[in-house]
């Protein structure tokens, strides 16, 4: 009792297994009777008894058809819409007639379009290339080229540097650009303005034009203040609008003198000497000698 206890679960697994053993060969018997019977509606359940009669029956109706629908159209045969034709195809008016064809290259009998021939593939006439190349020779073979490079094997032709754009010599710029360095780069400049980066040079301004600077103004002409606008003029006349200074006028001439008719000069007299008197010393004593005593006559 005890061991049937322990084992339980093994006897129910067992049961289990027949039960559903039964059960699948009952159902495979119920399907092959099943697949033995008509499976036409319409079909009697049970054979016709004259089937069963040993002669051979003498009138039998019997009826024909095909149930295969017609082909549809191929390659470039009729069609009404792309739904007729053949994968890949479409319904196409070929000469007024709609025939199922390759949309690429419809005009192909067998819808089978040729390898395009691109850029540097070989060629034999112009007509084989692309629109925008020619069938050149090129080292001996015939190649799709670009007429402007043919040498390019993309057939793109670089673009030469213009104005301001990097370069490695004079015959890369355009012909009125030169190859200068500007600030340690190649670029193509205006040899006359090479300063400035779209290569055209300003024009100074001209006589009592308006200006910026001394630098501005040509030759000796300076930027200077007129009636509030800073015009180039002439440094010594800036109020005159030509920058030509007036000439100063000459001194009048002076009117020339008469001049004094010479006199004959008159030679003066000799001088006469005249003999040195002598000095008589009696007189001197009796002139001295008289005053004295007017004197003495006074003081008395």
């Amino acid at each position: 009792m005890n061991r049937f206890k322990k084992n339980w679960y093994l006897l129910l697994i067992a049961l289990v297994t027949i039960v559903l053993g039964t059960i699948a060969v009952v159902t495979a018997i119920r399907l092959g009777q099943i697949g033995r019977q008509p499976i036409a509606p319409t079909a009697p359940t049970s054979r016709p008894e004259a089937l069963f009669l040993d002669r051979e029956p003498t009138d039998q109706c019997t009826l024909a058809f095909d149930v295969s629908a017609s082909p549809p159209p191929g390659c470039y045969e009729e069609c009404e819409t792309d739904i007729d034709c053949p994968a890949g195809l479409v319904c196409q008016d070929v000469a007024g007639v709609n025939l199922c064809v390759e949309e690429d290259c419809p005009e192909e009998e067998d819808c089978i379009c040729p390898p395009v021939i691109e850029c540097y593939d070989e060629c034999e006439t112009d007509t084989d290339c692309p629109d925008d190349l020619v069938c050149q020779d090129v080292d001996g073979i015939d190649l799709c080229v670009n007429e402007e490079c043919p040498e390019e094997d993309d057939c793109a032709c670089p673009v030469p540097p213009e104005c301001y754009d990097e370069c490695d010599s004079d015959a890369d710029c355009p012909e009125d650009l030169l190859c200068q360095n500007i600030n340690g780069t190649d670029l193509c400049v205006n040899p006359d303005c090479p300063k400035e980066d779209d290569c055209v040079c300003s024009v100074p301004p001209d006589c009592y034009e308006e200006c910026t600077s001394d630098a501005d103004c040509p030759g000796d002409l300076v930027c200077e203040d007129i009636d509030g606008t800073d015009l180039c003029v002439n440094e010594d006349c800036p109020e005159e609008e030509d920058c030509t200074c007036p000439k100063e006028s000459p001194p009048p001439t002076p009117t020339p003198e008469e001049s004094p008719t010479p006199r004959a000069a008159v030679s003066p007299a000799p001088e006469v000497e005249l003999p040195e008197a002598g000095i008589i010393s009696p007189t001197i004593f009796a002139t001295l000698g008289g005053i004295i005593l007017i004197l003495i006559g006074l003081l008395l």
